[in-house]
């Protein structure tokens, strides 16, 4: 004959535990000995896979950091780069306002209307490309007007 090879094994149950096994086995017509095997199984599958998850995060993380990493290293690069060249625009705008102006008080209203537009353009949600093209008509039909005011 061959070994059997399940274990009896002793669990020492509170009257209230024991009272809650007998209702569920009885509910699921099942014996008190096949629920108890069903709850430790379902136990250790969940004890398992908690285990698990640490390992999982981390191959998930390694995933995303390598997937993502490189394009947001290169967007940053790329805002880097653009606020320079704004920077070194706004200073060079600035010193050739500072040498057309004729006195400080007209360059520091230029300068402060200046500030003032771009900072509620900063405000503004995205647009189309067509709305872009008629504000860049716009710029540069003011842009015209003060070179002819310049010319009188």
């Amino acid at each position: 004959m061959g070994k059997n090879l399940n274990q009896k094994f002793s669990v020492t149950l509170s009257n209230n535990m024991l009272e809650s096994l007998r209702k569920l086995a009885a509910s699921k017509h099942i014996t008190q000995s096949e629920l108890i095997r069903q709850l430790v199984q379902k136990g250790l599958t969940v004890e398992s896979y908690t285990s698990e998850q640490d390992v999982i995060r981390g191959y998930i993380r390694e995933e995303i950091e390598t997937t993502i990493n490189a394009p947001i290293d290169r967007i940053i690069r790329l805002i880097l780069k653009s606020t320079e060249a704004s920077s070194i625009c706004m200073f060079a705008c600035i010193c050739m306002l500072s040498d057309v102006c004729a006195d400080e008080a007209d360059f520091e209203n230029i300068l402060a209307n200046a500030l003032k537009r771009a900072h509620k353009y900063m405000k503004q949600k995205e647009q189309s490309f067509e709305h872009y093209i008629l504000k860049a008509r716009d710029y540069l039909t003011i842009a015209n007007e003060l070179k002819h005011v310049d010319d009188n």
